[in-house]
């Protein structure tokens, strides 16, 4: 048998936070920082790319991924001397 005052801070550690989705404004912001000094996509591309993640289930994570990717696919141009 768990003592309520246990119960209470069991309950209170699993609170759950939940935070406002992000805008596509937002998402476009976040991708075009984390870019920036890469000379890889027009303006243009990235509003798509924003447009088109926007809807889906985890849209920050799809931005944070491509952003990553891109670094990635840039140092493997870059050490495969493509440049």
């Amino acid at each position: 048998m768990v003592s309520g005052h246990i119960e209470l801070k069991l309950y209170e550690c699993c609170r759950r936070v939940v935070f406002q989705p992000y805008t596509r404004q937002q998402l476009e912001t976040i991708a075009k920082t984390r870019l920036e000094g890469l000379d890889v996509f027009e303006s243009r591309a990235i509003e798509y790319a924003a447009r088109k993640v926007h809807p889906h289930p985890h849209p920050p994570c799809t931005c944070l991924l491509m952003t990553t990717h891109t670094h990635i696919c840039q140092l493997v141009i870059i050490q495969s001397g493509m440049v």
